[in-house]
């Protein structure tokens, strides 16, 4: 990659031969891993919802929506803000209009629609309004990822780091729980016996003390280049 960008004049020829390998005892290899939260559940809309007329409708007036349900008798258009079944889409005076799946998602987010349009609208209690609402959740998004995947492929990155001789660095600032623990595992100098114990290399910052720590960082990353 050095090397076509070089030759494209993009970066420098004195950087030919970057990076470094891992055992070239001329190079220190350094990460600082920082994060201010922690792993969250990664979804996706499914595709037939991601595009396409919606069962959705949008009054223009006032903004209120209705949902049509094709399968129920009598009246089909669930009204959320009225909680009513009406024979028609929601009209507060000017006109409605039904909503392309892109709208939908650029206004309204995923449980409120499975909840307001579908749980509220066909659940006769709170046991079947959960069991619709899981359904339509599970009808609209699929998990890219989890939570302990998104955990364990970072953890996976550190170790082989580490392995590789890079120095690991870790910032928790203001990070809940996860986020913290999922950085001072990262970093070079964890004990896994002594999992909350005093680590060089992982700092819990906050506002006050952030500079600190990377001033810290600093100091020790000079006095490793002056040892090597």
């Amino acid at each position: 990659m050095y090397t076509s960008l070089i030759a494209a004049n993009a970066i420098p020829a004195t950087l030919e031969g970057r990076p470094f390998e891992y055992n070239d005892p001329e190079a220190i290899k350094i990460i600082v891993l920082m994060t201010d939260g922690e792993h969250v559940t990664h979804e996706n809309v499914k595709d037939n919802f991601k595009t396409g007329a919606s069962p959705i409708y949008k009054s223009t007036a006032d903004g209120n929506y209705s949902v049509f349900h094709p399968t129920r008798s009598g009246n089909k258009y669930w009204t959320p803000h009225r909680s009513e079944w009406r024979a028609a889409a929601w009209d507060s005076g000017s006109g409605v209009v039904q909503q392309d799946w892109k709208n939908v998602w650029a206004n309204l987010r995923a449980k409120y629609v499975a909840w307001h349009f579908y749980a509220r609208a066909t659940g006769t209690s709170g046991g079947t309004r959960n069991t619709i609402y899981n359904n339509k959740m599970n009808e609209i998004r699929s998990q890219f990822t989890s939570v302990p995947n998104m955990n364990s492929q970072l953890q996976e990155s550190c170790a082989l780091s580490k392995t590789n001789r890079v120095i690991v660095y870790g910032i928790a600032f203001d990070a809940p729980p996860n986020g913290q623990q999922q950085i001072r595992t990262c970093t070079t100098g964890y004990d896994s016996s002594d999992p909350t114990g005093d680590n060089a290399f992982y700092f819990a910052s906050t506002a006050d003390n952030i500079d600190d720590a990377f001033e810290t960082i600093a100091t020790n990353i000079s006095q490793l280049r002056l040892t090597q």
